[in-house]
């Protein structure tokens, strides 16, 4: 006998009814546009998930469904049993991952479906981020919105033709339920095959053309005054909160490499808006509850507008990209600010985040023991056991009330309009509570799930970020962890060719762009500090192995995922910095300063010809866009190249470290050097000698720094 389902309605079938295919476990009936299925008794169900290292993929490797890793495997079973692919995108640290993985996937009839009728293959977003770029892409196209988990379906050519983010088990508030959407489009693929296709078809060629920008052949920069950068502040307020600081309402990101635009903004085409927001926002964020008071550390989001209400997940890039941010506004403000946060964020990565080998893990779940930010919030009642008499200062300082802020708890977080130096002095008051409670949340709290991945790109954001905050604040302890990374990346990451892998280990993953981009930029950062040019040397042969990988010179462009990658249906190019700054920006920015160090012109034409082209596409769109942003502005205002010569150079080039200067190349020795050929041709004429250049103008040389005030000179943040 096989049993009929559909929710609650059961029917009966004898096994030789002519309504039953025998060639098929389950069959597909229709009646009034509801489909039913035939279960018969089925093989033990094979998942594929239980060998892979991914904690995200080994999360499903219980589940009933039979789930396959990314690869040929899969894509070979749907060629032959001509089957949909059903493609299910997400992370560790994602909590509606986790919720429909509860409802769905473990679900033993609705997973009995998903492998009658589909070919199912689950990807970690953060292992193939080039494969959830191409079908985000297609989700945002199909819906005009995205988000994870990604439940996509494609044909067996991985071509995708429909797609949604999270769907219940019962359809509630206009959503259908998750059998309902797979019921259906098992139905379409079945009985409407040439409309799948056609969808397919128009989908994946709408993506192709939509990457680049049709530009005239006579384009030029410079003669496009239309495009001038220094209108963009204005686009950039339009969408600006003013009252809490960051861009649009709730859900709320930091948009970091946005921010770092308008700091560039702030200097470079003196704004004063773009530098009063630009601090405002860092001032919000850092108050707000998507900052963690009691251990450090920025949450991935804020579900409100006024920052108090986090998405609990912790990401390694959001708090690498956060303290590069503070250290550069803390140079340009040319004070002490934001040092605390700096320390605080990096205490946090050392002590929850390290393999205890130099390599830091990916990211911190956003649940605990069954809830939601469980390790986050408080009572008033348990702060007062823990502190005693300490409890009413630091429950001022960071609001805990009887009441609480969210859900009857409460968020630490700090009342917005505290100056900053209030602020500073109220956490040295309240500095020995913060330790009891941190202390307390340590031992008697289950420490949310850590993804103990290790990408190269994100460590590499760690090591510029760290160069960055040793430059900020002199803190030897910086530049200490930034060494100890970059040579853990050396080891197990950089290939004797200069090739680098994304995720190293038994499975190596190779790696894309941003792999090689960032790794580019941590080697050039720690140049910047060391002036060893070994540092140089392992940049540039980076980059020219960069350039075979992902350079399309007859395109002009980037693409996100090596040349020699076949599981893709495009190769996308990744112009939004989206988490994080575009790899394609900043290996752009990175041809033109190793051009200016190594004496290689034909890489700063190249860069300048591929923002020529970004240009146009990039300035009336801004949004999501502020390394491309920055880019232009080098680009049309000129890179500052400053190199420093002289027995006593160290002492004038330290001050310039310090300070923040947008676009700017430093170099320095004691003497004429023919190492590195932006030392050739400059002699000693004082005891320090600086050379400046702009663009393709050189300046005199001068003595000492006072010629160099305008240069150095940084934003207003009162």
């Amino acid at each position: 006998m096989f049993q009929v389902r559909y929710s609650t309605r059961s029917l009966f079938f004898n096994q030789n009814s002519a309504l039953c295919n025998t060639n098929l476990l389950r069959v597909y009936l229709s009646e009034a546009n509801v489909y039913y299925y035939l279960v018969a008794d089925k093989p033990k169900t094979m998942n594929r998930l239980k060998l892979e290292t991914s904690p995200y993929l080994l999360q499903h490797a219980d589940n009933p469904v039979e789930w396959y890793p990314w690869g040929k495997a899969a894509f070979r079973r749907a060629e032959e049993e001509d089957k949909p692919i059903l493609l299910s995108i997400g992370y560790s640290s994602c909590h509606w991952c986790h919720v429909m993985a509860h409802e769905s996937f473990e679900n033993e009839e609705i997973a009995d479906f998903m492998n009658t009728h589909y070919v199912n293959i689950k990807v970690d977003r953060e292992e193939h981020p080039d494969i959830d770029a191409i079908y985000m892409q297609a989700l945002q196209l199909l819906t005009g919105s995205g988000g994870w988990p990604l439940n996509i379906f494609l044909t067996p050519q991985l071509k995708p033709f429909y797609g949604g983010t999270y769907f219940p088990p019962e359809g509630r508030g206009g959503m259908p339920s998750w059998m309902d959407v797979l019921s259906h489009i098992a139905h379409l693929y079945q009985h409407n095959r040439r409309q799948v296709e056609n969808v397919g078809d128009r989908l994946t060629e709408a993506m192709d053309k939509s990457q680049q920008p049709e530009l005239p052949e006579d384009y030029r920069l410079e003669a496009k005054t239309e495009y001038a950068v220094d209108k963009v502040p204005e686009l950039f307020q339009k969408r600006a909160d003013s009252q809490f600081g960051g861009f649009g309402h709730a859900p709320k990101f930091p948009s970091i490499a946005d921010l770092h635009f308008l700091l560039d903004a702030s200097v470079l085409l003196k704004s004063q808006w773009a530098g009063r927001h630009l601090i405002k926002t860092v001032d919000h964020i850092i108050r707000g509850g998507i900052y963690d008071h009691i251990g450090g550390g920025i949450t991935r989001y804020s579900t409100t507008r006024d920052w108090r209400v986090p998405h609990f997940e912790k990401m390694l890039y959001d708090n690498a990209l956060l303290i590069e941010l503070l250290a550069n506004v803390t140079m340009s403000c040319l004070d002490r600010r934001f040092e605390y946060e700096m320390a605080d964020i990096t205490a946090w990565i050392e002590r929850e985040m390290s393999d205890g080998e130099g390599g830091f893990y990916s990211a911190m779940d956003a649940d605990s023991e069954g809830q939601e930010g469980r390790y986050y919030i408080w009572d008033k009642g348990e702060m007062e056991e823990i502190l005693g008499e300490e409890a009413e200062a630091f429950m001022h300082l960071y609001n805990i009330t009887d009441e609480g802020n969210w859900e009857g708890k409460n968020i630490p977080e700090v009342d917005p309009d505290t100056s900053y130096q209030s602020l500073m002095e109220q956490r040295i008051q309240t500095q020995a509570a913060r330790h009891k409670i941190l202390s307390h949340r340590t031992k008697t709290r289950v420490l949310p799930g850590i993804d103990r991945k290790i990408l190269a790109d994100w460590n590499a954001l760690l090591v510029s970020a760290w160069c960055r905050a040793y430059r900020a604040t002199g803190e030897k302890r910086y530049l200490k962890l930034a060494l100890s990374t970059i040579s853990y990346l050396k080891k197990h990451f950089i290939r004797p060719d200069y090739s680098v892998l994304h995720i190293h280990g038994d499975v190596p993953i190779t790696g894309n762009l941003d792999d090689y981009a960032f790794v580019i930029r941590a080697a050039y950062e720690l140049f910047v500090i060391t002036q060893d040019k070994s540092w140089v040397e392992l940049g540039e042969r980076i980059l020219s192995r960069a350039q075979v990988e992902f350079y399309d010179q007859d395109k002009g462009v980037f693409f996100f995922s090596s040349k020699n990658r076949e599981d893709t249906i495009i190769r996308k190019i990744i112009w939004q910095d989206v988490p994080v700054p575009s790899g394609f920006a900043v290996i752009t920015e990175m041809m033109y300063v190793y051009g200016a160090i190594t004496g290689r012109e034909e890489w700063r034409i190249t860069s300048e010809e591929i923002i020529q082209r970004a240009t146009m596409r990039i300035i009336h769109q801004p949004m999501g866009h502020g390394q491309w942003l920055s880019n232009i502005m080098y680009f049309t205002g000129g890179h500052t190249e400053m190199v420093l010569l002289g027995e006593h150079y160290r002492n004038a080039y330290e001050r310039l470290l310090r300070a923040y200067i947008p676009g700017s190349i430093l170099a320095g020795a004691q003497e004429q050097t023919n190492d590195l050929p932006i030392l050739k041709d400059k002699t000693v004429q004082w005891k320090t000698t600086i050379y400046i250049c702009k663009g393709k103008s050189c300046m005199p040389p001068v003595d000492g720094l006072d010629k160099l005030k305008q240069e150095i000179s940084g934003l207003n943040c009162q």
